[in-house]
């Protein structure tokens, strides 16, 4: 056997290899290419807020622009009735939790209230 496989030339070699490697033959088709995955399915649309005014934003447009000293967010406290209070100064990291129920106080640079809202 040794000499069988001695006697047989590289190009011998490899058309040997070659009939062996899986394809199709010259009077079949060729296979047709496998069907590309499907889509992922869009994501869900994100939650809408309520549009109610749970926290009782809507009822502090005087404070807009006052300082938030402690005196300030008292008042702000018994204008609304409740002390879930939020105070985010610029740059703070904040949740991305929404809370109906929860007072958001946004701060300017300036210490000052500039936003208000529900969250």
């Amino acid at each position: 056997m040794n000499g069988f496989l001695a006697s047989l030339t590289p190009a011998t070699l490899v058309m040997l290899v070659a009939a062996c490697a899986p394809g199709t033959s010259p009077g079949e088709p060729a296979a047709a290419e496998p069907a590309p995955p499907a889509p992922a399915p869009p994501a869900p649309p994100a939650p809408t807020p309520p549009t109610d005014d749970e926290c009782g934003a809507g009822r502090l447009g005087a404070f807009l622009g006052l300082a938030a000293g402690e005196d300030v967010l008292a008042r702000i406290r018994a204008a609304i009735g409740h002390d879930r209070i939020r105070v985010i100064h610029p740059g703070d990291a904040v949740t991305m939790d929404y809370r109906a129920d929860r007072l958001n106080v946004e701060l300017g640079a300036d210490s000052r209230i500039e936003r208000l809202r529900c969250g």
